[in-house]
């Protein structure tokens, strides 16, 4: 593969990232308690769902970063969505920030597990 199309790949794997990024801070910051009413109280399914999908999207995007790079990262996210949800008529909330942070140990839990037992 010549350089200019590792660089193009590289290119858009950080695009989705940073667009499956963008939708879920839209979804946890948007105005949508009328859809979450309606899911029957499966908010922390859906942080959890979310942080899932945005780790996936991280490792792939990012693949030479380390594991405790990418972790931290997201749990910052995580960490900064709820707090912006308190100044946009949200409620930050830390089984929220729970929800998102067991939605990353899944997506990471292989990862770790693999490199552990390799090493």
């Amino acid at each position: 593969m010549s350089s200019r199309s590792l660089q193009l790949s590289q290119a858009c794997r950080i695009g989705v990232c940073a667009i499956l990024g963008m939708a879920v801070l839209l979804v946890l910051l948007g105005p949508f308690h009328a859809v979450e009413s309606w899911t029957l109280g499966a908010d922390k399914l859906q942080h959890a769902v979310l942080f899932y999908a945005l780790s996936l999207a991280v490792m792939v995007a990012t693949p030479r970063v380390s594991l405790m790079t990418q972790v931290w990262t997201l749990l910052l996210v995580a960490a900064g969505s709820e707090v912006l949800q308190g100044y946009v008529g949200r409620e930050s909330s830390l089984d929220d920030f729970s929800a998102d942070a067991l939605g990353m140990l899944l997506a990471f839990a292989p990862r770790w597990i693999g490199r552990t037992a390799l090493a």
